[in-house]
């Protein structure tokens, strides 16, 4: 490795963590129009649609819910029937292609679920496992691999809700309340029977003269609540039509709402409304139309992220209500940092993965690090050097495979090891008697920690 490639790796890992590139991205959206699922490409903008009243279910009358399902890459609905003499509800699922011949029932013979075109999803899909959770009776259930229901919150906590979804990591749930004209939104806990009543959030935009919520979301990391509210005075704060995405903490509900989305972001001003919301890491994904002169109708899709703020609106083909995100996740979510360390000293290298259950192979400068009595965790996420040694100087990479069989190297970063603090020669940095490329490397990683 000569210097100048010492340097350019140096520069490389430096512009990278300035210029972080977001581990997570939006790929597709899924939305319900009538009797039409929609898969739309975000980057192309290609959808494509299908029909259940004809493709899939003959006696198919009306969507009640949909999720997706991202670890088996398919989209399940709630979906209302009527069989010529009874109607009924029904689990369905379809592959995320959405190839008719990929439709199946999972689970029939359930109520008739009526939704309105503001109030759809009482069907949730938890994101970790796949598990599926849906209103039924005053519970919600949930069935897994073998199809069994399964009451997770027992007759009596829960009203009916318009949407629901849930939070199983941190063991709630979230819905819109069906009963009322202008329906609350909810918090509970998805600990069976003895569940307590569900917490009620208040409105945010109370003062204006109509008022409503449209659709939600859970953050499946963190478990934060978003959701889209409207009203329509237009003296109040949030100028015309006012519209915004909102966002609380799962475990500090009552706290005041951080905005997320409003009225001075994006194109439309004043803006009549934000429909779907869905949500995934710092990926905030929100649609809006617009009814107003001159556009008349017009479809818009807002995706922020919420850590840079960054804000990437595109047209869309409609309007989704019931809005599901699909999204890319790197298997790196956090690159390793340079390191600089004395001779002896006990150090690591890591990286973050998307997927505890990867596989990793560190390198230093392409060549497979091999574990031995001072070196550990080669195949591992971090990288341990029990006892640094000056001839440990080097590039080091790793190289994440994901379980899904995603594969990605991290960025080049330099470990650089120290001898002796007063050496004999100033300039030979790692005191090892000579002048080269591992005292660039030193001098390098010095520059790059900067001064305490």
């Amino acid at each position: 490795m000569n210097l100048h490639r010492i340097i350019a790796i140096f520069m490389f890992s430096l512009s990278a963590r300035a210029m972080a590139q977001d581990p997570y991205t939006v790929t597709r959206v899924f939305w319900l129009e009538g009797t039409t699922l929609t898969s739309t490409d975000v980057e192309t903008q290609a959808s494509s649609s299908i029909e259940f009243g004809v493709d899939v279910l003959p006696d198919f009358v009306s969507f009640g819910g949909m999720a997706f399902d991202r670890p088996r890459d398919r989209v399940v609905l709630y979906t209302n029937h009527f069989d010529g003499t009874d109607y009924f509800g029904r689990i369905v699922a379809v592959d995320a292609d959405l190839d008719p011949g990929t439709g199946r029932v999972i689970r029939n013979q359930l109520p008739f679920l009526e939704t309105d075109e503001a109030t759809t999803g009482a069907l949730d899909v938890d994101p970790a496992t796949g598990r599926i959770f849906w209103y039924q009776d005053g519970q919600i259930r949930s069935i897994g691999q073998a199809g069994i229901g399964v009451p997770v919150v027992a007759a009596g906590n829960v009203p009916a809700p318009g949407v629901l979804k849930v939070d199983v990591a941190h063991g709630t749930y979230v819905m819109l309340e069906k009963t009322t004209l202008i329906p609350d939104l909810m918090l509970g806990q998805l600990d069976g029977v003895g569940a307590a009543a569900p917490i009620t959030i208040p409105y945010v935009l109370e003062q204006h003269t109509s008022l409503s919520y449209t659709d939600f979301s859970i953050e499946p990391i963190s478990g934060d609540i978003y959701w889209s509210e409207w009203g329509s005075d237009p003296n109040e704060p949030l100028e015309g039509d006012a519209a915004a995405v909102f966002r609380v903490p799962f475990d500090d509900p009552l706290s005041t709402p951080e905005l997320m989305l409003g009225t001075s972001e994006g194109s439309f001003s004043p803006k009549p409304r934000f429909w779907g919301v869905d949500v995934y890491a710092d990926q905030l994904v929100a649609s809006m139309y617009s009814l107003s002169w001159p556009d008349f109708q017009n479809f818009e899709l807002y995706i922020k992220n919420t850590t840079t703020s960054e804000l990437t609106i595109q047209a869309f083909p409609s309007i989704p209500i019931d809005l599901e995100i699909d999204y890319y996740v790197a298997p790196i979510i956090v690159q390793p940092e340079p390191a600089l360390v004395d001779s002896g000293d006990v150090a690591t290298l890591q990286v973050v993965p998307s997927d505890d259950e990867s596989e990793f192979q560190w390198k230093r400068n392409g060549t497979p690090v091999v574990d031995d009595a001072r070196i550990s965790g080669a195949t591992s996420s971090t990288l341990t050097f029990n006892t640094a040694m000056v001839n440990d100087t080097d590039s080091y990479t790793c190289t994440v495979i994901t379980t899904l069989g995603d594969e990605q190297t991290s960025n080049e970063v330099i470990f650089a090891v120290r001898g002796s603090t007063d050496p004999v020669c100033v300039a030979d940095l790692n005191d090892d008697g000579e002048l080269n490329f591992f005292d660039v490397s030193v001098f390098l990683s010095a520059f790059s920690a900067g001064c305490p």
